[in-house]
């Protein structure tokens, strides 16, 4: 909705702007009163100085444009002393986009605006040195959630998984297993957790060790419906000399220099804090000339958008790749990074440090089991990807309000009943009946799911549709408790356009919308 206002803002000045004057990026929100309409552009202000005109007469200008010419989207466009143009929509285009969700369904809320582009979101990326923490899931359900933001914006994405197969901590995981099948102390640095002897007793050909956990980790993953399209190995960057070629051309470029026996990037060229080690004194490669070698490759598959999500813990490290990609000459802005905070876990308000079963690290697969896949997902994409996260596994499970996940579910169940209930033929429904005030919000709050997704995929922030959804719910129950809705079928129509939009908001972030609970 908010494009399409501002394609009539920008086409009505487009219309009277003296020549010279350049057209504003147009920015249409809404406010936070209701009072003052459902939208409103600062598009005047942003001309004032060019015109050399008051806010307030340039907003009094669009405002007359625009009534000018026929339409029956805004019920009101006023402008205001300070330079804003509000519109309140109409309910007649209210509720002809309940006739759009109804013909729509499944489709509705989904745009275009990606134009097919491409996008490589990376994510997850543990280390295959044992199962899957609480953290990972976070990124697993946070890097899936934005890819298929973007998906429903109609971009091609992939969904990738960097395996760490190579380097010391895997020699240390071989070393662990052995030491459990023949009943020996866990080695120097080594890992001496449970799983490695669950490990050692099932697994007898430790040359499958790494296929072992990895089929592991994507048992737990399918859990949450997090499904890959690629695992792509660090092993294969060092096997086909990829490392090697990103070294030379950077040396090439006279981005390298060699220091006490070490060869280093030459970062702080590139707004690094510290130059960088490429070759240990050894002669050993290090990780982070792996991982520039790893982002060129990304580039040279000719990704528009790519974008890795990473832990708090690697705040640090983003500089230094960006610089070794400006370094080579590739275009950094289409590269990008996000960091997610920690997950703390709890029972009410007691923080659980331990797994019952274990006593050691609580595992992301007794979390699903706990709770099941739709509570792990609506939990985890519950808070913005830059905020720590408080998890309280007992609210999870709580079938009542106070539980968001049962709340919205419970929503769309209810509604389903509804339907069921309800004899009344919606073909024969006279939607311009619908002119209460909970029907209004209702259907003021559906218009919105585009904007929605959009913004929620700009600023790679999946957790905006939860607050939408529940958002919804709220608006629903409310509108259901003052008006009787069984014998009307303007009503049900409005009830099932409801039901289609909680449906999608759910599927689009992989959780399920019952018809019964």
């Amino acid at each position: 909705m908010k494009r399409q206002i501002s394609d009539i803002i920008t086409s009505t000045l487009a219309g009277f702007l003296p020549q010279g004057v350049n057209l504003p990026e147009v920015t249409v929100e809404v406010p936070k009163n209701a009072e003052y309409g459902d939208f409103s552009t600062n598009a005047a202000l942003l001309l004032a100085k060019s015109l050399r005109q008051p806010p307030f007469e340039i907003a009094e200008k669009i405002v007359a444009e625009i009534k000018k010419k026929p339409q029956k989207i805004f019920s009101e466009i006023s402008a205001f002393k300070n330079g804003f143009i509000n519109f309140k929509i109409s309910f007649e285009f209210l509720q002809n986009n309940l006739k759009t969700i109804l013909k729509e369904k499944q489709k509705y809320g989904r745009n275009k605006t990606g134009k097919g582009k491409k996008v490589l979101i990376e994510f997850v990326s543990a280390n295959p040195t044992g199962p899957l923490h609480v953290g990972h899931g976070r990124w697993a359900v946070i890097g899936d959630d934005i890819a298929s933001l973007f998906e429903a914006c109609g971009y091609k994405v992939d969904r990738e998984y960097y395996v760490n197969d190579r380097g010391n901590q895997i020699k240390l995981l071989e070393k662990s297993v052995k030491a459990a099948a023949n009943g020996s102390p866990v080695p120097e640095g080594g890992y001496g957790g449970s799983y490695i002897k669950e490990i050692a007793d099932d697994l007898k050909d430790h040359k499958q060790l790494l296929p072992y956990i990895l089929s592991k980790q994507k048992e737990t993953l399918a859990k949450l419906k997090v499904i890959f399209d690629s695992y792509f190995s660090e092993k294969t960057l060092h096997d086909e000399g990829l490392v090697e070629d990103a070294i030379s051309r950077l040396s090439s470029e006279g981005h390298t220099i060699r220091e006490g026996g070490a060869l280093w990037f030459k970062s702080e060229a590139f707004g690094d804090d510290k130059n960088r080690v490429l070759v240990k004194e050894n002669g050993e490669l290090t990780y982070f000339a792996a991982d520039i070698a790893y982002h060129i490759n990304k580039f040279k598959r000719g990704y528009d958008i790519i974008i890795d999500i990473w832990g708090a813990d690697h705040h640090g490290y983003v500089p230094r790749v960006k610089a070794a990609l400006a370094a080579v000459g590739l275009p950094i802005d289409r590269f990008e990074v996000i960091i997610g905070q920690l997950v703390t876990l709890y029972r009410g308000k007691e923080q659980v440090k331990m797994s019952k079963r274990t006593g050691e690290m609580v595992t992301l697969d007794e979390i699903i089991s706990e709770i099941g896949s739709d509570a792990v997902r609506f939990f985890m994409t519950s808070t913005s990807v830059n905020n720590h996260l408080d998890f309280d596994l007992e609210l999870a499970k709580e079938k009542k309000q106070e539980n968001p996940v049962y709340y919205v579910q419970y929503a769309h169940a209810r509604i389903c009943s509804i339907l069921r209930k309800s004899k009344c033929k919606v073909q024969s429904a006279k939607l311009d009946t619908l002119t209460h005030e909970a029907e209004r919000a209702l259907m003021r709050k559906l218009l919105d799911f585009e904007d929605e997704i959009l913004a929620a995929c700009r600023k790679r922030e999946p957790h905006q549709l939860i607050n939408y959804v529940k958002d919804v719910a709220a608006i629903f129950h409310n509108f259901y408790h003052q008006c009787r809705v069984l014998d009307n079928p303007a009503r049900l129509v409005l009830v099932e356009a409801t039901r289609i939009v909680i449906e999608n908001v759910l599927k689009l972030l992989k959780i399920e919308a019952p018809e019964q609970m």
